[in-house]
């Protein structure tokens, strides 16, 4: 699916971790770990990033994750989970109500609550 977006070869599964990053522009972890009540920790050892990668995280909480927080030490750019939940809360109240909601305050909502504003 992801060569249908992005072309062939884009994205591409890995089974050596230490080759499939030298080579990788990007990370995401889909996965529960480093969620709060899941396993601890990151998918990916820190000493893997590249300040030239991005890192992007589906996990929301925490917020910063120990992903999050690697990729960041290592100069990458990165994305944590917020805007993902936020998303998928916004189309389950349409879904739900078949009203259209306020996504805009929605961001601002949650921006107030964590004291910086939601990466999108």
């Amino acid at each position: 699916r992801m060569d249908g977006l992005f072309g062939p070869g884009r994205a591409v599964p890995g089974t050596d971790l230490d080759a499939t990053m030298a080579e990788a522009d990007g990370v995401i972890n889909a996965t529960t770990i480093g969620m709060t009540g899941h396993r601890a920790g990151s998918c990916v050892p820190a000493g893997l990033f590249r300040p030239d990668m991005w890192v992007a995280d589906c996990v929301y909480l925490p917020v910063e994750t120990q992903l999050i927080l690697d990729g960041k030490a290592a100069g990458c750019r990165t994305l944590t989970g917020v805007a993902m939940v936020m998303e998928q809360a916004v189309e389950a109240f349409r879904i739900f109500t078949d009203v259209e909601p306020d996504a805009e305050y929605a961001y601002q909502a949650i921006d107030q609550l964590l004291g910086a504003k939601t990466q999108r």
